[in-house]
């Protein structure tokens, strides 16, 4: 019996060892053929999807491989060692814009919650729902998936029938127009509430009248009475009569409705050309909900705003808010994230997903992540008081508690040097050494003052020379490194609130308080005495807090300044101009940070999620011809526009500097 279980088995090994000699001759023929994003899509949708049929179907590799092909190969990735190494090598030398241009299939649960987004949803509110439906289902979703690529897969599938609605209803010869489809029983299900008031129905004009109108309108400086539910607009027509006429100077003609329904107001066009609504797209046939003040614009391609950015991706998978995050100092593919619970992971940006992870790094939420570069170690800081050093391993080497609890971060002074805010003492900051036996090596403690400066908000370490501490009392002192005395002091806050963010570039300090603007001062190498910025002193926010600032370190000509209001502005620091508005986020941004090498910036938010935006490309307009405008702008003579890269033709030297300003 022994003997023939023994023949059997030796038989399934000369049968595998075949097949795997098969496989291993099969890829070498095909071996010119696969290239690192055929195998990043192989790899990474059979562990998505689980299924090699459903890859070989649904996967567009860049040649119309057979299933047979796709066996081999993955046969060869699981058991030939040096194949399996080639490949995976090639595969990691894939840059992040070549993985974002790659679509991993949707797998059953995906097809399933999107198909479960009702097809009456009205396409302005289509990212809603299915940012929703990520949020709840992360752990289904693959990590990559974006907001944009799923609209698309969701259009599709509503093309082609497949949503669950639709095959829930009867084949019948009757079909609905959009429009009816919008005000359908389950439109209410659908609208999230909102307030309307285009202006107040008290008027003393319509005191005298029994029935109020259902809105009054203000449009081209005269009023409209809205007593009807349902009110005409649109552009002159020689043979059309509306309710509302908008001024038009283009040949572009436009045409709608505005429809008081279910106790809400709704927009529809249809006229046979697209127009804005609020900055968003309203094509033919199409309807939306109608906001406050609302705005709308004709679709003349010289005057339409450009579309607000998107994220390049967003990771998800959190299980609490998001306080840090940081790129890794040797490889700008890896990305460190700090939650509230905390927990600390390390991302592999090429794959997106966690290649380390310290579900337990510490007790309480975390507030600080550096880096030591010469051993590449993590330093974490906490409002448990503890400070950590980690290995690559994700092992503890040193802790320390400070027995210190703020909401400061922590720093490093180069190489090997920690700051952070230390005892019952606020204000203190302590240098720990953690290869020393008595680890604080120096202390920054601000002069006294007539005002208690309170507890430590944010540091920051200049060019390894200078510390730069906000207190809670609105105060911004600067310390010596080596001597750690006290160089100078500035009341940031007037009325002393206190400093909610701070970073520090290019001989500035930017600032932000728990009011709408963001201080800027400036401060001298060698004197490191602080003033005011003489070309602007404040940058003004429509909305009131700032909750972090971070500016580009290679050259400091962008700020980040995340707000309470859960968007995050950039701004050029010379002229204080905003940029861009990155609104993705539904709760406070807690963290910043840029990344030089892949030209992108990743924000962290209490919403559990964090967000990668490309800000060097035309996305985010952030160059939009900067470089160049602003040698126009410093040019004295003509000639000098050849920057542009185009030929000058002569001009009179005058108009142009008087006027060149305008023109860029």
């Amino acid at each position: 019996m022994a003997t023939s279980m023994n023949d059997e088995n030796q038989e399934q090994t000369n049968s595998g060892n075949k097949s795997l000699e098969a496989a291993v001759h099969n890829t070498a023929i095909q071996m010119g053929c696969w290239t690192a994003a055929d195998d990043y899509l192989l790899i990474t949708s059979i562990m998505h999807l689980c299924d090699l049929e459903r890859v070989h179907q649904r996967v567009k590799f860049s040649m119309p491989f057979t299933l047979e092909n796709i066996q081999d190969r993955w046969q060869c990735l699981l058991y030939d060692a040096s194949i399996s190494k080639m490949i995976v090598s090639k595969v990691q030398q894939l840059s992040m814009s070549q993985i974002e241009t790659l679509h991993i299939p949707l797998n059953e649960d995906e097809e399933q919650l999107l198909a479960s987004i009702p097809s009456s949803t009205i396409p302005t509110l289509v990212d809603d729902e299915i940012d929703t439906c990520l949020s709840k289902n992360s752990p289904k979703f693959w990590a990559n998936r974006t907001i944009d690529e799923l609209r698309e897969y969701w259009l599709e599938m509503r093309q082609q029938g497949l949503l669950i609605d639709q095959q829930e209803t009867n084949n019948s010869e009757e079909t609905q127009t959009l429009q009816e489809l919008a005000f359908s029983r389950k439109l209410s299900q659908l609208l999230a509430p909102f307030e309307f008031e285009l202006l107040s129905r008290d008027k003393e004009q319509f005191a005298n009248k029994t029935d109020p109108p259902h809105a009054i309108l203000y449009v081209n400086n005269r009023l409209y009475c809205m007593y009807t539910e349902e009110l005409k607009f649109g552009t002159s027509f020689p043979d059309r009569q509306f309710d509302i006429s908008f001024d038009n100077s283009t040949k572009i003609h436009i045409q709608g409705l505005i429809v008081y329904k279910l106790e809400s107001f709704y927009i529809i066009n249809n006229g046979d050309n697209a127009f804005r609504v609020n900055n968003a797209l309203l094509n033919p046939n199409e309807a939306s909900p109608l906001g406050t003040r609302a705005v709308i614009n004709n679709m003349d391609r010289k005057r339409a705003p450009l579309p607000p950015p998107l994220p390049s991706f967003v990771l998800r998978s959190f299980a609490s808010g998001v306080t840090c995050v940081k790129y890794d100092l040797r490889d700008s593919l890896r990305l460190y994230v700090a939650e509230q619970e905390g927990s600390v992971y390390l991302y592999n940006l090429r794959t997106r997903q966690p290649i380390l992870t310290l579900p337990d790094a510490h007790t309480s939420t975390i507030l600080g992540l550096s880096q030591l570069i010469d051993r590449n170690k993590l330093v974490t800081f906490s409002k448990d008081g503890f400070v950590k050093i980690w290995n690559d391993n994700g092992q503890c080497e040193w802790n320390y508690q400070t027995h210190h609890c703020s909401f400061s971060n922590c720093d490093i002074i180069s190489p090997n040097l920690i700051l952070a805010p230390i005892g019952n003492n606020n204000s203190t900051i302590a240098a720990f050494d953690y290869q020393c036996a008595n680890p604080i090596v120096k202390k920054f403690t601000p002069l006294s003052t007539d005002i208690n400066n309170g507890m430590v908000m944010k540091l920051r370490v200049y060019d390894n020379r200078l510390l730069f501490v906000v207190y809670e009392s609105g105060s911004l002192n600067v310390f010596d490194i080596l001597t750690t005395k006290q160089l100078d002091a500035y009341q940031i806050t007037s009325d002393h609130e206190p400093v909610t963010a701070m970073d520090v570039v290019c001989d500035t300090c930017i600032c932000g308080t728990t009011k709408s603007d963001l201080i800027s001062i400036d401060f001298s190498s060698s004197s490191s005495k602080l003033q005011p910025t003489p070309t602007f002193r404040h940058i003004d926010l429509p909305n009131a807090g700032t909750s972090f600032i971070r500016c580009r370190p290679d050259d400091g000509k962008l700020i980040a300044a995340a707000g309470w209001d859960s968007r995050v502005r950039l701004f050029r620091r010379e002229t204080g101009k905003q940029l861009a508005m990155l609104d993705l986020h539904r709760q406070q941004v807690n963290s910043i940070d840029f990344d030089f090498h892949t030209r992108q910036i990743v924000c962290a938010s209490e919403d559990r999620t964090v967000s990668i935006w490309d800000v060097y490309n035309n996305e985010l307009e952030l160059s939009n011809g900067d470089e160049t405008a602003e040698k126009i702008l410093d040019a004295k003579k003509p000639v000098h526009c050849k920057a542009l890269g185009r030929h000058v033709e002569p001009f009179n030297e005058e108009p142009w500097m008087e006027n060149r300003t305008e023109i860029v």
